[in-house]
């Protein structure tokens, strides 16, 4: 909840027919998102929240926890 009261509003957008949307411009901006990058969909569906992480970034923690819970196990 704490990362919910400490974000920013970048707009909202739109659900077509097919379920898409467009990511807004700004927010691609701030988070380095640019056309052809994918990105990983988290949800709370109980919350009503939904969440996305760019896959590289997502890529990267995987790796770096796995380092770490290897390093943790030995």
């Amino acid at each position: 909840m704490q990362a919910i009261l400490g974000s920013k509003l970048y707009g909202e957008v739109s659900i077509n027919k097919d379920g898409e949307f467009i990511v807004p411009p700004e927010l691609c901006k701030a988070l380095n998102i640019k056309p052809g990058d994918w990105l990983i969909v988290l949800a709370v569906p109980d919350e009503k929240f939904i969440g996305f992480i760019p896959s590289s970034d997502f890529v990267e923690f995987l790796k770096r926890a796995s380092e770490a819970t290897s390093k943790a196990s030995e």
